[in-house]
């Protein structure tokens, strides 16, 4: 463990006063309270926390992931404060629950914090916990800034030598994710092939990475590779996917294989969805071709797409008839 306080002191650790911890909540009532969180200004934070402590405790089961979603939108550092919070709150109760440490980490990492996820590792091991994989996982995803790269790979190395917290496939769909989300293509498929090489499979998080990567870098023929090579192995794609591969074929400005992709998707059972057809509309409009619209719109209607799709669609193809007669 030496090596890992090396790891973990080359980065600043700051002071976390805040305190709360979210154990249960009415799903009505989680809504208003997170509506307070993200309408009041973040010096109020503690104090609407402080003044909902009984009802959170005593409803049902909070979802962190969806308030930390929420409250990042607004604002990172209401998010931050609110795991400060949380964090303190599971020192006070001295909280002996590994994946609760990890959750906080793994959370710290969705609003880019990484000396927060750093001061919750070390508070889990002040309180006499031994570290798991999934918890390195959640701390190496964490270190997604490039700035944080090394300490990322320094974690890895810990782990390799290890023999209570091994690398399994998660800590390499870690390490490919940051990579791909930096835009170093050469790092991230060295790390799927090492992912390989360790003997785990490409799963589903693994495409994730990487097809979204080659996108970002406007390297299709890779991104269509992965996508091939998800497909054979047998995995289905995710919506996240297909947003992403639809998001590559519009930036190519092909119609045709839009067109063949969109068929393809839909004889697979899958739906399109609000973000996609966004991603449709704008791509329609700017060919301006009336056709390819009626074809997308009946397409869509022949699917059983969901009504709002379908709006939107017959709106832009209102809209367009209109500029034609104009």
């Amino acid at each position: 463990m030496r090596a890992l306080a090396r790891v973990l002191t080359t980065l600043k650790i700051n002071s976390f006063p805040h305190r709360f911890h979210f154990n249960s909540i009415n799903q009505s009532s989680s809504n208003n309270f997170i509506e307070r969180l993200i309408n009041e200004p973040k010096s109020r934070t503690k104090e609407i926390l402080e003044s909902e402590a009984n009802l959170i405790l005593n409803g049902f089961d909070f979802s962190w992931h969806a308030l930390v979603a929420k409250l990042k939108c607004s604002s990172l550092q209401k998010a931050q404060l609110a795991l400060e919070w949380r964090l303190q709150k599971m020192q006070e109760t001295d909280e002996k629950d590994v994946e609760s440490y990890s959750e906080v980490i793994a959370l710290c990492g969705e609003i880019h914090s990484v000396q927060l996820a750093i001061h919750a590792f070390r508070a889990m091991e002040a309180s006499g916990m031994k570290p798991t994989s999934d918890v390195f996982n959640s701390l190496i995803k964490a270190c997604s800034s490039p700035s944080n790269e090394c300490t990322a790979l320094s974690l890895f190395e810990i782990m390799e030598k290890s023999d209570a917290y091994k690398p399994n496939s998660r800590t390499y769909n870690a390490l490919i994710s940051i990579y791909a989300i930096n835009g170093n293509l050469k790092a991230m498929q060295a790390w799927h092939s090492r992912k390989k090489a360790a003997g785990f499979a490409p799963d589903l998080h693994c495409y994730e990475a990487l097809i979204s990567g080659c996108i970002k870098l406007n390297n299709y023929e890779a991104a269509d590779r992965y996508y091939e090579e998800m497909a054979s192995s047998g995995i289905i794609p995710n919506v996240f996917i297909r947003e992403k591969m639809l998001d590559g074929l519009c930036k190519q400005g092909n119609i045709c294989r839009i067109r063949e992709y969109l068929k393809s998707m839909l004889e697979d059972g899958a739906v399109v969805n609000i973000d996609m057809a966004q991603r449709l509309l704008r791509f329609y409009s700017k060919c301006g071709s009336i056709e390819f619209m009626e074809e997308l719109f009946q397409t869509l209607v022949a699917s059983n797409s969901c009504s709002e799709v379908l709006q939107r669609v017959h709106n832009e193809l209102i809209k367009m008839h209109a500029r034609v007669a104009d």
